[in-house]
């Protein structure tokens, strides 16, 4: 198991916290990180993850990744994206740090502090999501509204990167 902690603030539970939970508790995935509890003490939160061994930025910085597992890492990411994207939401923070990886070869994507669900078009989104490195051009250009293809365009520079 993999545990992260959630400072409390002085208001009490940070709201990212309960929505992360929210919607890993609703994505079903064999490419999502899967939750596994929660508990909270004074002053903190905590998820309770399943336990990946690294990140896809380790294996970017540190290994020759063959074409063949750039195909295989990316067919997982893609299929972790369709679960996500299935239940109306956008993760918004697609990096490699956020894609995680057993020894196995099993991908994860992880961190959803950033998701949010596109159910309710009428209201505008942010623009100020995404690491600037895999940010797509619509937001760079200040869209209120997007879609999925702010994932992809994330993923597409990933591919890239590796």
């Amino acid at each position: 198991y993999a545990i992260k902690r959630i400072k409390s603030q002085s208001e009490g539970v940070d709201f990212t916290y309960l929505k992360e939970i929210r919607i890993l508790k609703e994505i079903h995935s064999s490419n999502v990180i899967k939750i596994h509890d929660t508990f909270y003490d004074t002053q903190n939160a905590y998820i309770v993850y399943e336990y990946m061994d690294t990140d896809l930025r380790f294996l970017i910085d540190n290994v020759k990744l063959s074409e063949n597992m750039i195909k295989q890492i990316t067919y997982q990411i893609l299929k972790g994206l369709n679960s996500i994207h299935n239940k109306n939401l956008l993760h918004r923070d697609m990096k490699p740090e956020n894609i995680l990886i057993n020894l196995k070869g099993e991908v994860k994507i992880a961190d959803f502090g950033m998701a949010r669900n596109i159910s309710t078009p009428e209201r505008g989104m942010t623009r100020n999501i995404v690491t600037n490195v895999y940010r797509s051009p619509e937001l760079f250009f200040g869209a209120n509204y997007y879609s999925s293809s702010v994932d992809i365009w994330s993923l597409g520079c990933i591919i890239g990167e590796m």
